[in-house]
């Protein structure tokens, strides 16, 4: 195994890497882009979309710069940067965002430049047979392509993010990824157990984060259900008022009249009119 890996020391991938020149960080920012939330206008919304305080010359509105809702000032008193949409400094962000933001800065930032930069492994074959290969993230993000020196297109082949059930370790140096849709599972040697660990943590969150459902999606579903909780609201509060309204009008009609007990009569004809015994 020594000699193996020597051999896949020596071994010249730069032109695998040049191929693969354009940042990964880059395209998960083009991405980002493409796909964030629309903007709420501020004429569209009257209090926070957080603790719905009513917005006023004092209460004034701010945007979340990730999820582009309105918040008041208070719900809104986080700061952190959003490398996602391309903010290296720290921006305005409610606190749903600023868990999920750190999440996001996390991986870009710790594990990101290591699956971009791609490293060698021993792949295992089968009968005990072992091959170095180059392994690194798509430009896409969304797949680690494994290349075999000197075989060109045909040494070539994807491994789909969203497919990885889970990723492992064995032994000291070994990954171990279990794809979702067969029994087939891919081992890689790396060069160290300290390599070993590193990877696998990238890994580990490159499969979270292709699993993650989209950010517009999952804003734009939570704002419906926002509303809709809203307008049962108002209806609520409205049906209140009107059966407030209405026992204001009969107590009202009970004074003018004098009828002291209007009230409790027209109770009582009402369950003698539903079948109830009333003593």
């Amino acid at each position: 195994m020594g000699q193996a890996f020597a051999c896949c020391k020596g071994l010249d991938f730069s032109h695998m890497q040049h191929h693969f020149a354009k940042g990964a960080r880059q395209s998960f920012v083009l991405a980002a882009a493409a796909q964030q939330p629309s903007w709420v206008v501020d004429d569209m919304q009257d209090s926070c979309y957080g603790c719905a305080a009513e917005f006023n010359y004092r209460n004034r509105k701010h945007h979340c710069r990730r999820c582009h809702n309105i918040y008041c000032d208070a719900c809104t008193a986080y700061r952190e940067k959003l490398l996602l949409f391309g903010f290296t400094q720290a921006v305005r962000l409610c606190q749903m965002c600023l868990t999920a933001a750190r999440e996001e800065n996390s991986f870009l930032d710790d594990h990101l430049p290591l699956l971009q930069e791609g490293s060698t492994f021993l792949r295992h074959h089968g009968y005990g047979r072992k091959v170095p290969i180059f392994v690194k993230l798509s430009p896409d993000t969304a797949s680690l392509v494994c290349m075999e020196p000197g075989r060109g297109a045909a040494g070539s082949s994807l491994v789909f993010l969203a497919e990885v059930r889970s990723v492992s370790m064995e032994h000291a140096s070994t990954l171990v990824l279990q794809l979702q849709a067969s029994s087939t599972t891919l081992k890689f040697d790396a060069c160290s157990t300290n390599e070993c660990r590193a990877w696998l943590e990238a890994l580990q969150a490159a499969c979270a984060w292709s699993q993650r459902p989209a950010l517009k999606q999952a804003v734009e579903e939570a704002r419906a259900a926002r509303w809709e909780q809203l307008q049962y609201a108002q209806y609520s509060k409205a049906a209140a008022e009107n059966r407030k309204q209405r026992q204001a009008a009969r107590e009202q009609m009970a004074a003018k009249y004098n009828i002291s007990s209007f009230s409790s009569s027209y109770a009582h004809r009402r369950a003698v009119s539903n079948g109830y015994a009333v003593s």
